[in-house]
């Protein structure tokens, strides 16, 4: 066996990332351009909200502050959760003849904690004042933690992202394809 077959094995084992050596460039392009259209479009209430402040108020501070300044509060949470909501249909998705999506339950184990996580966070942040607790969150702390939080909910989506590519159109799909040949002309050799 060479080394680069033992390298890829090993890597091959790894949760969550084990099923990138098989990945081609092609998907992982795919799944950049899936996850950023879909950041760029969900995060709009965000950013556009601050660009119209600025533009209103003679950009008294930087763009990056506002948008800072307009998530402090856990907002980023929620994003991190409705990010992943779509990911259990389709790692769940049989496709005929292609193989399981690698690496399900690392993804779902992960999913779910970030779910929990985010969930949890947001709540506490509002639900706080609410039921009379006073405890106030220092809120560049809750920023970055929330903001950690939604990218770890970014890197489990784009990876995601790139098994399904693989799965759709890529090796999963040759495989599949070869083997569909292979029978087909294994069944019309004629039997002895």
């Amino acid at each position: 066996m060479s080394e680069g077959r033992s390298i890829k094995s090993f890597f091959r084992h790894l949760p969550l990332i084990g099923g990138l050596v098989d990945a081609r460039w092609r998907d992982h392009r795919e799944a950049i351009n899936e996850v950023g259209v879909n950041i760029l479009l969900s995060t709009m209430p965000i950013w556009l909200g601050c660009i119209f402040f600025l533009l209103a108020h003679n950009f008294s501070m930087s763009l990056g502050e506002a948008i800072t300044h307009n998530v402090e509060n856990g907002e980023l949470f929620l994003y991190a959760t409705s990010i992943l909501a779509p990911l259990f249909y389709f790692i769940f998705k049989d496709y005929d003849g292609i193989r399981k999506f690698p690496n399900a339950a690392s993804f779902m184990v992960l999913s779910v904690i970030v779910l929990l996580v985010g969930g949890c966070g947001f709540s506490f942040t509002r639900l706080g004042p609410l039921l009379g607790i006073n405890y106030q969150w220092n809120s560049s702390t809750l920023f970055i933690f929330s903001a950690a939080v939604y990218a770890a909910a970014i890197v489990i989506v784009y990876l995601a992202h790139v098994y399904r590519n693989w799965r759709e159109t890529g090796g999963a799909a040759a495989f599949t394809m070869e083997t569909q040949d292979f029978v087909s002309a294994f069944n019309r050799e004629p039997k002895s």
